[in-house]
Order: C-alpha cells, then sequence, then structure tokens
C-alpha cells in the first residue's frame, strides 16, 4: 500500500489545508505536460486519493498495512505504545529545526562603496528539504517492525534502544530518485538590496536555507568585500576601533615637500585636494578625513614621497632648496 504521507512530504497531522496545498506544488513539478514523470504523477495521485478528505484518513489508517499485519498484538498485549504505534506514519523529530545560515562573501567596487548603490543584485544558491521523501533521502519511510515505531525493546525485563532502527523508531527504504538520497536539493536564488555609503554587511532573516518540516529559515549574511583602485590610489580598510575608511595614497617628489603644494585625487569624477603645508622636511604627510565628500564616509590621506627618486639626487635636490631658501632669507635682511 502507498505510503501516503511520505509521498506528499508530510505526517499524520497534516491539515486539509496542507495536503491539498502539498498536492498543487508537487503537481506543477511533476506533471508530464511540464516535463515531469507520468510514473511519479501516478504514485502522487494515489497517494492523495487515500487522504484527501477526513472519511479517507480515517479508512487509511484503520486499513493500511501496518494495522492488518500487527492487530493481534492489541488483542495480546492490550493497547501498548508499541501496537498504537504500528500503522502511523513516522513522527518527524525534525519540526522544529532551523535552516541553516548562508554566508556569502560579495566584491564590489570602490565607487559604490564610497557613494552607495541601489538594487544591487546577488546571486546564490539556497537548499530546500526535499518534498518527495520529506528530507529522508529514502524512497520510503516505514515504522520499525522489530520496536514498533518506538525506538526501544525490552530484553529480559530492561529497555534498550532498539538494535534494528538503533532508536529512531523507522526504517528508510531504498533511495530517494528526486534528491538522490540527499533529503534536499538546491535552487538558485537572487536577492536585491541598496548599498549605503560605508556599508560592510548585511544580515538578512529568512533568507538562508530553508527549515525543516515548518521550522524556520536561516538567515542570509552577506560580507561587502570592496575592490581597491590601484590607478586612482584608494582601497578600502578597516580601523583598530571597527569602523570602515578609505585609504587615500599619492606620490611626490621632495622638493613638494619642501616647498609645499596641493594633491588632487580623483575619487570617480569627483576632485578632492589636499594641501601639504611647506617644510615637511619628514618626506611624509598624513591627514584624517570625517567626511569624504559629504558621503560620511572617513578617509585617511597619506602623501609619500615617490620611491623612484635616487638617494643622492634627493640629497642634492633638497641642500639645492634648502641652501636657495637660507639664500633668500639672508638678501631679504640686507
Amino acid at each position: 500500500m502507498t505510503d501516503a504521507y511520505g509521498v506528499l512530504g508530510l505526517t499524520e497531522k497534516a491539515t486539509d489545508e496542507e495536503i491539498q496545498k502539498a498536492y498543487k506544488r508537487l503537481s506543477r513539478e511533476l506533471h508530464p505536460d511540464h516535463g515531469g514523470d507520468p510514473e511519479k504523477m501516478a504514485t502522487l495521485n494515489e497517494a492523495y486519493s487515500l487522504i484527501k478528505t477526513p472519511e479517507l484518513r480515517k479508512k487509511y489508517f484503520n486499513g493500511n498495512e501496518f494495522t492488518v499485519k500487527f492487530k493481534w498484538m492489541e488483542q495480546v498485549f492490550g493497547k501498548s505504545d508499541v501496537a498504537a504505534n504500528f500503522g502511523k506514519p513516522p513522527v518527524d523529530d525534525r519540526s522544529q529545526n532551523r535552516g541553516d545560515d548562508i554566508n556569502i562573501t560579495e566584491e564590489i567596487s570602490l565607487r559604490d562603496f564610497i557613494f552607495g548603490k541601489q538594487a544591487h543584485e546577488i546571486h546564490y544558491q539556497k537548499s530546500s528539504e526535499c518534498l518527495m521523501c520529506s528530507g529522508q533521502g529514502a524512497a520510503k519511510v516505514v515504522n520499525c517492525p522489530r520496536c514498533g515505531a518506538t525506538g526501544k525493546i525490552v530484553f529480559r525485563k530492561k529497555e534498550k534502544v532498539c538494535p534494528k532502527c538503533h532508536g529512531s523508531g523507522h526504517e528508510m527504504v531504498g533511495v530517494c530518485e528526486v534528491c538522490g538520497g540527499e533529503g534536499k536539493i538546491f535552487k538558485d536564488c537572487t536577492f536585491s538590496f541598496d548599498i549605503t555609503p560605508g556599508m560592510t554587511n548585511l544580515s538578512v532573516v529568512g533568507k538562508g536555507n530553508d527549515g525543516f518540516k515548518g521550522g524556520p529559515n536561516g538567515d542570509l549574511n552577506i560580507e561587502l568585500n570592496p575592490i581597491p583602485d590601484e590607478s586612482r590610489g584608494l582601497a578600502a580598510y578597516m580601523s583598530n576601533e571597527g569602523f570602515p575608511f578609505i585609504s587615500m595614497t599619492k606620490q611626490i617628489h621632495p622638493e613638494d615637500f619642501i616647498l609645499g603644494t596641493n594633491v588632487d585625487f580623483d575619487v570617480y569624477g569627483r576632485l578632492f585636494v589636499v594641501t601639504v603645508p611647506p617644510e615637511t622636511y619628514g618626506f611624509y604627510y598624513s591627514q584624517p578625513v570625517d567626511d569624504l565628500l559629504g558621503t560620511g564616509v572617513k578617509a585617511m590621506v597619506n602623501i609619500e614621497l615617490a620611491p623612484e627618486e635616487p638617494a643622492e639626487w634627493l640629497k642634492k635636490a633638497y641642500e639645492g632648496i634648502r641652501d636657495a631658501r637660507i639664500a633668500a632669507k639672508y638678501s631679504k635682511k640686507t
């Protein structure tokens, strides 16, 4: 006799509405007009015909193979737990299991990280419980005949775990053809969200892997990884205090440190100017920026000495500029 509840991916506690929804959903997947298997569709129709109404379900439980086979147990032992469990579909003890979270690292451009972007799309895969096997991975799940679906036996007046089903109360027969025994299937998903300036991560409740048997879905956790832009001297980092910032780096000649200069940064079509004061003899200048171009993103400007300058040339250039400045000061005094 067909395991009606197993085919529909339900337990014996399913309501009329749940049975109808499961049948309609599987019909769309298995119907031959949609590329489905005619034999599986026939099995689905047979299962639905056995339990689609309360009257049919009562008849199903009173006349299925387990009740008929073990009816004598009630006569011998009375209405024990063992006898009562025979003839009922296995109880799924994972009904409240939460689905696993999905963690994704998404690379984005520095432009989007600084200025933000609307409707950014990501594509990922999530797992769902196989409806054909109810996540069991088997072609059919039956109550264990050794323990009567209790998971325990009494041996020499002591209760022990059933050696046949190892305490589960049921046995798996065959391999599910839909999921190949995995108990789950994977499907492609798309999620769209807005990137705000300086955003580094996002957690979305319920967009992770599906839960089992009505359990809540897991979450989707997205980590945003801005790609450095070496051509503009821009990169994104995380500070020791835990806030993101943009590192802006350029190299200038030694005389620019001594005489002072303006350094221009092209931030994707918008100009950001940094003034290096004169007499910066350390040949290095840094400046924090609390609000980069009105975006609210923090930045750190680093002006360095061009590495291609030869050491001897650097020394002579510095001495020449120094002597010129001294001579200029002396001439003013005289």
